[in-house]
């Protein structure tokens, strides 16, 4: 049996395949990571808009609560 080896073509094309997956996996974790940040940024944004609303309805609570205590 004879062996043909092509040229060293089919090592070329692992090669390739293979920085081609190391390059999906580089904008993988980019993509992710910038959609974790997104995903934290919004929560704080929330969160504070939520504390800001609490203390918004705590005020108005409080004076109902005097206005109460004046009648």
């Amino acid at each position: 049996m004879v062996e043909s080896n092509c040229g060293g073509f089919g090592q070329m094309s692992k090669a390739k395949s293979k920085l081609r997956a190391q390059v999906k996996s580089r904008f993988y974790y980019i993509f992710w990571g910038i959609a974790t940040v997104s995903v934290v940024t919004g929560q704080i944004y929330v969160g504070s808009g939520y504390r800001e609303m609490s203390a918004s309805f705590n005020r108005m609570t409080s004076m109902l609560y005097s206005l109460m205590d004046v009648i």
